[in-house]
């Protein structure tokens, strides 16, 4: 008990105390005294009742007297009203009154205690000092209770304070960092934009670079064209020069037919059997004229010439033979210098044009215009793998650069590139109607490993159908195109192929379809391994999947004797 009437006169030391003689009972009232202790003023902000917190001690940063946050130790309070954050207002209740009554009783007792001091103890009784001390302990101890469960509660506030005011806190940091990272994406962005204008002016002056040299190709190929223009001019007076002699030809030619009606008036008296066959030598000098006709515009090989001029000489001589043995009063046959049209025409290949590889009727030259080299009809041509040959190309694939997926009439012309083409139908037909071809098929996979088909009979029927016929096979790989045989050829816009349902050639290149196919050397080109139905297809499951697109395929074709001239 006298321990804790000693704590209550350390809080309150600054006060001077009282002295006086009177009893307890006879204390006059008075008003409290100012305490140190932390002290609650009610004030009023933005029309709501708060509480303004202050501190009566001296804080870490502090002074005596002014605000700052609860506690006998609060920090400098200049700038801390609480009326400016809604977080540190205190709403006024039977909190704040209790409280403020229990401070009023503690100063009260405080100044009790004072009087005390002073006062002369002799004069009360014994038991009355024990009894009245009694009484004011138990308050001073029920007092110090409730202080000490008020200044948790402060604590609790404290606490809840701190809590909200962490979050904004943090909440602020936030957003602090947002803008830190929008700054430092501003700065990338002004760094990519910086780069990009650096990349435009590099490419501006690769533009005016490359258009420089654009002008000079441009000013080289015009060059190149008036060259052309000169090498045409010169074609042009040699092609004018040879219309003059095949006009000097048909004059020559009409001579020999005045000669011949000169030779028919002589015989007009000879025998019946004379006659006749006088008769069927005009028939041939007539087939001979259509002949020489036809060579006006095809026959430019001198030596062929030369060679038709003596037989027609050797015809005339005979002719002269069988008529009877009259002078006619006419002139002697002239030399005609004409060429005549050959009944057949060389083929040469690519890879020898000084040697022959085959030969094809003279009717059938206007299908090869498009292959025609210094008067002679050149075709694409290589050697086989085992060094035989050479072969006349048919189909290459080698690369991808050239789409096939043409029309029915492309494909009856031809088309393609150096690495990738087809060589056409007509052309195919014309070759193997005379003759007999084989054909070698050689195949390349992704491993660059080959493989090979050889066919002893090949040929194409006339159009429209142009159907294969293939026989006689060998080879190290299946027999795919045995699948095809005697089948017609088809394309997306002309639907040949065995089947009702559908058009095999939708999609993909032409070829001889069945139901569908086996073989499809004119399918989709792949160049990664991959397995497609309408690739570059020759089934054999022995090497290779069902669909396997080949790397590399070439379609050859050479007579079974080739052309000795």
């Amino acid at each position: 008990m006298r321990l804790g009437i000693i704590i209550v006169v350390l809080v309150c030391a600054e006060v001077s105390p009282v002295v006086s003689t009177s009893p307890p009972v006879l204390i006059p009232s008075k008003p409290p005294p100012q305490c140190t202790g932390t002290t609650f003023i009610p004030v009023t902000c933005m029309d709501e009742s708060v509480v303004r917190v202050f501190s009566g001690t001296n804080g870490a940063h502090g002074k005596h007297g002014k605000v700052g946050l609860p506690g006998p130790r609060g920090v400098k309070g200049e700038n801390a009203v609480m009326c400016n954050n809604k977080r540190t207002k205190i709403k006024c209740g039977s909190m704040y009154e209790n409280y403020l009554k229990e401070i009023h009783e503690v100063r009260w007792i405080d100044d009790f205690l004072d009087y005390l001091l002073g006062y002369d103890l002799g004069e009360l009784t014994k038991m009355e000092m024990v009894e009245w001390i009694l009484t004011q302990n138990k308050k001073i101890i029920h007092y110090t209770s409730e202080i000490e469960q008020l200044d948790g509660k402060v604590d609790e506030l404290t606490k809840e304070v701190q809590k909200h005011l962490d979050k904004e806190v943090n909440a602020l940091e936030q957003k602090v960092t947002e803008l830190k990272e929008q700054v430092k994406v501003c700065h990338r962005s002004s760094r990519m934009l910086a780069a990009a204008k650096t990349r435009m002016k590099t490419i501006e002056v690769q533009l005016k670079t490359k258009s420089a040299q654009l002008v000079k190709n441009i000013a080289f190929l015009k060059r190149g064209i008036k060259a052309k223009a000169e090498e045409n001019k010169d074609l042009l007076k040699k092609l004018t020069t040879s219309t003059s002699v095949a006009n000097n030809n048909a004059k020559a030619f009409k001579a020999i037919m005045t000669q011949n009606d000169n030779l028919k008036i002589a015989k007009a008296e000879a025998e019946e059997r004379d006659r006749i066959t006088m008769l069927e030598k005009k028939a041939e000098m007539q087939v001979m004229a259509k002949e020489l006709a036809t060579l006006k515009i095809h026959c430019k090989d001198v030596d062929n010439q030369k060679l038709i001029i003596a037989q027609l000489r050797k015809q005339i001589q005979e002719v002269g033979k069988v008529a009877p043995v009259i002078k006619p009063a006419v002139q002697p046959v002239p030399e005609v210098p004409a060429p005549i049209q050959p009944r057949t025409t060389a083929i040469f290949g690519s890879t020898d044009t000084s040697k022959p590889i085959t030969s094809i009727s003279g009717e059938d030259i206007g299908h090869f215009s498009g292959h025609l080299r210094s008067g002679k009809i050149v075709l694409q041509s290589q050697m086989g793998n085992d060094k035989s040959g050479p072969y006349i190309i048919l189909l290459r694939r080698s690369d991808g650069s050239q789409d096939f997926k043409k029309s029915f009439a492309e494909y009856k012309k031809g088309f393609g590139n150096s690495e990738e083409f087809w060589i056409g139908l007509d052309i195919l037909h014309d070759l193997t109607k005379s003759r007999q071809y084989e054909l070698k098929v050689q195949l390349t996979d992704h491993k660059n490993k080959k493989f090979w088909a050889r066919y002893g009979k090949f040929s194409v029927g006339p159009g429209p159908e142009y159907r294969l016929n293939v026989g006689d096979f060998t080879g190290n790989t299946y027999n795919a195109l045995k699948y095809h045989n005697r089948q017609k050829f088809s394309t997306f816009d002309k639907d040949q192929d065995s089947t009702s349902t559908r058009s095999c050639a939708e999609g993909t290149g032409g070829w001889w379809y069945k139901r569908c196919h086996l073989a499809l050397l004119t399918g989709n080109y792949n160049k990664e391994v991959k397995e497609d139905k309408n690739g570059v297809r020759w089934y054999d499951r022995r090497v290779h999947g069902r669909y396997y697109s080949w790397k590399k395929a070439v379609m050859l074709v050479k007579p079974v004797v080739l052309l000795k001239l």
